[in-house]
């Protein structure tokens, strides 16, 4: 006598590997796609980073050869050329839209500092939605 036929047929091993295989692979798939995402993170929002870098170091150094020339003016004039060097090295940083400190030291030193955040692109996946930048320079007001 033949035997009634099962309503659903058994699964070999063959097909069992193969579906596990699926699992891993998928899986392997999955982890490699979030290590690309975050390598292209590193890559797109490193380098904004970098740019923004380059770029408040050179609004600083600006500012700091505005300040120094400011300075040099008022001394030629007889005034005190510290103040007008601090006031226009802040100046430029606010019409390059920057925020940053200015400092003259007591040797004469103008130092200035610029402070700024990159949105990121990429890295926002995982949680980093900005990166900070700052740039930094010194210049020296010379008296006559």
């Amino acid at each position: 006598m033949a035997h009634p036929p099962l309503p659903h047929p058994v699964p070999s091993l063959a097909h069992v590997r193969l579906r596990q295989r699926g699992v891993s692979l998928s899986a392997f798939s999955a982890v490699v796609a979030v290590a690309v995402l975050l390598m292209a993170g590193l890559v797109v929002d490193g380098g904004a980073k970098a740019a923004d870098q380059r770029e408040s170091e050179a609004i600083a150094a600006r500012a700091a050869r505005v300040g120094v020339d400011a300075g040099a003016v008022a001394g030629i004039q007889g005034r005190p050329g510290a103040t007008q060097a601090v006031a226009a090295a802040r100046a430029s940083l606010r019409e390059q839209g920057r925020e940053g400190s200015v400092t003259m030291l007591a040797s004469g030193v103008l130092r200035v500092q610029v402070h700024h955040r990159t949105p990121t692109t990429f890295l926002t996946l995982v949680g980093i939605t900005e990166l900070s930048s700052d740039g930094e320079t010194a210049a020296q007001l010379r008296q006559r």
